[in-house]
Order: C-alpha cells, then sequence, then structure tokens
C-alpha cells in the first residue's frame, strides 16, 4: 500500500497532532508534521485515499479556519543569494560598517572619497593606512593601500 502525502494549508496555530489526527481520521492519518508558527501541516495516508480526501476535506473547517488541501509536492530548489536589501533592478551594494557609500572606509567622505586621519589631514583614494579596518577586503567596500592596522590604536 503506497502512502500519500496531503499539504494543509490555513491551519489555525494552535492546532496540534490529535486535532489534525481527529478532524482526517476517515482517512487513515499516519505520520502528521506540522511546521511550527507557519500555519500549515504534512499529513501521510492510503495513496487510494488521496483524492477522496482532497475532495472532501478541502474547505472544510477546523477550530474556526477553513482549510486548504491538496497533495503535497516535493520543495523547490531556491535560489541561492548573499545578504543585505537589493531592490527592484538594483544591483547589491555593500558598503563598510558605516554605511559611507560603497568604499567602505574608515569614517570616510561620502561625497569626495577622502578619508581624514590624525595629523595627515584628508587623503584622496579613501585608504585605510595608519587606522584600524573598516570594510576591507572580504566584507565588503574597497580594500586599503596601506597596511591595516599599522600605527595607532582604535579610538573608542
Amino acid at each position: 500500500m503506497a502512502k500519500a502525502s496531503l499539504y494543509i494549508g490555513n491551519l489555525p496555530y494552535s492546532a496540534n497532532e490529535e486535532h489534525i489526527v481527529s478532524h482526517f481520521a476517515a482517512f487513515e492519518p499516519d505520520n502528521v508534521r506540522i511546521v511550527e508558527g507557519r500555519g500549515f501541516a504534512f499529513v501521510d495516508i492510503p495513496g487510494e485515499k488521496l483524492e477522496s480526501a482532497i475532495e472532501q476535506m478541502n474547505g472544510s473547517t477546523l477550530m474556526g479556519r477553513r482549510l486548504n488541501v491538496s497533495e503535497a509536492r516535493p520543495r523547490e530548489p531556491r535560489p541561492r543569494e548573499g545578504g543585505g536589501f537589493r531592490g527592484p533592478g538594483r544591483p547589491q551594494q555593500s558598503g563598510g560598517d558605516f554605511g559611507r557609500g560603497t568604499g567602505g572606509n574608515n569614517f570616510g567622505d561620502r561625497d569626495s572619497g577622502r578619508t581624514w586621519h590624525d595629523g595627515g589631514g584628508f587623503e584622496r583614494g579613501g585608504s585605510d593606512r595608519g587606522g584600524y579596518d573598516r570594510g576591507g577586503g572580504r566584507s565588503g567596500g574597497r580594500p586599503g593601500r596601506g597596511r591595516r592596522g599599522e600605527g595607532r590604536e582604535p579610538r573608542w
């Protein structure tokens, strides 16, 4: 006897396994899997009862909610994308820790691409020379031209 899985949607969040088993008792439910906090579940039933279960139980009411019952389908793979916000039609951009444009330098001037260093004034090109690392390398932004961490201690 082959088993088939039912998808049960619009499930009340307070429903538990006993509620589902008693509601679908005529179809010999087995292996109830409730997805917590999402409002749906999966139930295995004998394959020959699949069509009649969908016809009779789709639209039925359980604890005041109308259920959506259909045959469960395999999960489709979703594309894996990196983190960060990406609006429609916009490329993903990454900035430094403080979101200062795309350069991601330490406290950089976002409009001119310059970075302030104690004793040296502004430095063009947004280098991290003499400062502590803010956004170079893998974490996003443009890597600095100098050695990271060279020179002074971070000011907290």
